[in-house]
Parts: C-alpha cells; structure tokens; sequence
C-alpha cells in the first residue's frame, strides 16, 4: 500500500526503464504500485489504459502523469530519473 509514510522509498525505487515506458507511452494514466515482502518493498509503475489493466486491490495508485509528478516533487524524493522530468 502507498502512504504518506512509505511515497518517498516508493519513488526511490523506481527504475528508469519503467519510468521511460510510462512517460514515452501515449496514456495519460499510469498503475503505480507498491509491492510488499517480508523484507522489504519496491514500487512499479506502468501505463495504464481502461479497461486492459488488472491491480492487486491493496492501495495502489491508478494517477494521470501530471499528478504523479506533483506528488514526487512533494515528497522530497530523489531518484534522478524523475527530476529529469521536472
């Protein structure tokens, strides 16, 4: 699950492979996900079209790309991949 407490390590972990897929794609939405083990976590994100995308229903996040780049720039996150985007 995305909170408050967890948004930041959730931009972190995000990869610049995932994060070109999404902002290259032609989708104003995104899945950003928060995937939880026992040891840890790491979040995802992938485009998102209507009616084609299935989520686990545990809190995650269904955002348009300018609301998730105003929520990363919020959360004093510094993966170098989105500040590219900014």
């Amino acid at each position: 699950m995305i909170t408050k407490d967890n948004i930041k390590h959730c931009f972190d972990s995000l990869t610049s492979s995932e994060i070109s897929e999404v902002f290259d794609s032609n989708c104003d939405f995104m899945a950003f996900e928060c995937h939880t083990f026992n040891v840890g976590s790491y979040a995802t994100i992938k485009p998102f079209y209507f009616g084609e995308f299935e989520s686990e229903s545990n809190g995650n996040l269904f955002i348009d790309k300018d609301d998730f780049l105003r929520l990363f720039k919020e959360s004093d996150s510094v993966n170098p991949y989105l500040i590219e985007l900014l």
